[in-house]
C-alpha cells in the first residue's frame, strides 16, 4: 500500500504537536527558590520607580514571579486572578492576606525590603509552588536562586 503526501503531512503534524506539548510541560516545571521556598517560575519584572503594577494569579503561579524594586519602595499591586480557582495574595511579613476569586482583582500596597526578598504566597497553593517575591538589592547577594548557576560571591571572591 502506497502512502501519499497527505499521510506524511499528518504524521509530521502529529510529531510537531507532541513535541510542542513536551515543551510546554517543561516550561511549566521551571522552578526557582524564593526565601527558601520553591516557586513556579513565570518571570521577573523590574518595577523600580513605579507606583502600581498588575500581578496575575494563575492556577499555581504568580506572573511575574519576582518583582524587583528599590529598597523601601511602596508599590500598589493589583492582584488579578486569571485562574479557574480562588487564590490569595498573602504577604505574611506585611500583614497582607487577601482572597481573590476567579476573574476578580484586589489591591494592596507592599513595601520592598531594604535588601533581599520578601515572599508573597497563595495560602491555598503555596505547597504546590505558588510563591513569589519582592526583591531589592543589597550586600546580602541575590535573593532568588534559579539553580541554573553557581552562587557568586558579592565581593568578587568567586
Amino acid at each position: 500500500m502506497r502512502r501519499g503526501p497527505s499521510s506524511i503531512v499528518v504524521v509530521v503534524l502529529a510529531l510537531l504537536a507532541a513535541s510542542c506539548g513536551d515543551g510546554e510541560e517543561a516550561a511549566q516545571e521551571s522552578t526557582i527558590t524564593i526565601a527558601g521556598q520553591t516557586a513556579n517560575d513565570h518571570g521577573l519584572a523590574d518595577v523600580s520607580g513605579a507606583g502600581g503594577f498588575v500581578l496575575d494569579l494563575g492556577d499555581l503561579y504568580f506572573s511575574p514571579t519576582v518583582l524587583t524594586g528599590t529598597p523601601g519602595q511602596v508599590l500598589t499591586i493589583a492582584a488579578r486572578n486569571v485562574g479557574e480557582t480562588a487564590h490569595t495574595f498573602t504577604v505574611p511579613e506585611q500583614g497582607i492576606d487577601l482572597t481573590v476569586e476567579p476573574g476578580a482583582r484586589v489591591s494592596a500596597a507592599v513595601t520592598f525590603p531594604v535588601s533581599g526578598v520578601v515572599a508573597f504566597v497563595c495560602t491555598f497553593h503555596a505547597a504546590e509552588g505558588m510563591v513569589g517575591g519582592l526583591a531589592s538589592g543589597g550586600v546580602g547577594g541575590p535573593p532568588v536562586e534559579t539553580g541554573d548557576t553557581a552562587p557568586t560571591d558579592p565581593y568578587g571572591g568567586g
